[in-house]
């Protein structure tokens, strides 16, 4: 039974956020938001506050704290990204701003595309080991095709119901072994079908699976040919 719910967990989020945002979309007015800029100070130290107080916070908590490795990381990681509903849904039961709250939020995840990659870049490569480094145009690519790409193909399916069942299919490089490059590009896809289905689009009309390897658009294992084949 548990496993059960584990398969379905994604679904029952979906289903909690979209009830989250509508309960909340119902108690907003367009004049809310037209507040928002009508005096914008608050969202202009908002905006600050996301983009750049957020990173300056988690990087002194890891150096106050002693934290390094994975953790730190992870702790500049949460901090580079946009709040998101959840930061909403919090604002709402503080009977706070909450158009204010969904301006920050969709303003910071347009600007992410940018600042998520250089604000892990800045403060996050130093922790890295020194064989590794931070792939900054990967992660501003990864975050191009997530917010842009995905939500493009989600309105031309919506918009086309002559478009029938879509299969995503996730590819990795000849780097790894197979079950761990099968395991990469099955990951690869199915962050692409959770972005369409959180845009609207059917789950009858999509599946996802990832197909490792076993199928390069370009021989050859030098770093192009390698890069060209890790692909949805």
């Amino acid at each position: 039974m548990f496993e059960q719910l584990l398969a379905y967990e994604y679904y029952f989020a979906s289903v909690q956020l979209a009830l989250a945002m509508a309960g909340m979309g119902a108690t907003l007015h367009i004049r809310d938001f037209a507040e928002v800029f009508r005096a914008p100070r608050a969202f202009a130290l908002g905006y600050v506050c996301v983009l750049v107080g957020s990173p300056f916070l988690a990087y002194g908590i890891v150096h106050a704290l002693g934290v390094d490795g994975g953790i730190a990381i992870g702790l500049i990681l949460v901090a580079a990204v946009p709040g998101g509903t959840m930061s909403n849904l919090l604002t709402f039961f503080a009977r706070a701003n909450v158009a204010l709250s969904i301006a920050l939020t969709a303003a910071a995840t347009l600007t992410c595309l940018v600042s998520t990659p250089f604000v892990l870049n800045i403060f996050g490569a130093s922790e890295l080991p020194g064989v590794v480094t931070m792939p900054v145009g990967k992660i501003a690519v990864d975050i191009f095709v997530v917010l842009l790409v995905a939500n493009a193909i989600a309105e031309i399916l919506n918009a086309n119901a002559v478009i029938g069942h879509v299969v995503i299919e996730g590819h990795a490089s000849e780097e790894g072994r197979h079950d761990f490059n099968y395991e990469l590009s099955r990951n690869r896809s199915r962050t692409i079908f959770e972005e369409l289905l959180k845009a609207g689009v059917y789950p009858d009309r999509l599946s996802y699976r990832g197909m490792g390897e076993v199928d390069p658009l370009v021989p050859g294992d030098d770093d192009v040919a390698l890069a060209t084949n890790r692909r949805v």
